[in-house]
């Protein structure tokens, strides 16, 4: 009987968990937040507004869209990946970071991203990428110091 009611207590906790997540969103609200933010004509600093308000949820599919260099306000969903500090966006920024073909910019924005989630791999990459353009430079800097 004891193992029984373990059993329900442990499904309960499971269900509840998993109502709770962080990452439940399904297609169509995130469908809705990206239709937001791309039709959004607020001011630049507060133009990542709609992400930052969805929160983990949405990183999934932001992770897919920036996939997309032609991703309208790309930089901007770039720079709320690392805002919303998601260990999972980790690969894609990384991935964008280390893609010479990519715009400086949002080469820089990755990495940027990269060190608000995490710091020490932030460094790691600024080391790396340290003197590869002005712009990385410039971030690399404003980082070290704290500025952004």
């Amino acid at each position: 009987m004891a193992v029984f009611k373990s059993i329900r207590v442990i499904l309960i906790i499971f269900i509840i968990a998993v109502g709770c997540s962080e990452s439940a969103m399904d297609e169509k609200e995130a469908r809705k937040v990206l239709q937001n933010f791309y039709n959004d004509r607020e001011p630049e600093p507060i133009s990542d507004y709609y992400l930052l308000k969805a929160g983990k949820p949405i990183v999934p599919y932001l992770i897919v869209e920036i996939q997309k260099k032609d991703m309208p306000r790309r930089r901007y969903a770039i720079g709320a990946l690392g805002k919303i500090g998601d260990k999972r966006a980790l690969p894609m920024l990384i991935n964008i970071l280390e893609d010479r073909s990519e715009l400086i910019y949002f080469r820089a924005d990755a990495l940027e991203s990269i060190w608000h989630i995490d710091r020490k791999i932030g460094e790691e990459y600024a080391r790396k990428y340290q003197r590869e353009g002005k712009e990385i430079d410039r971030i690399i800097e404003f980082l070290r110091k704290g500025m952004i």
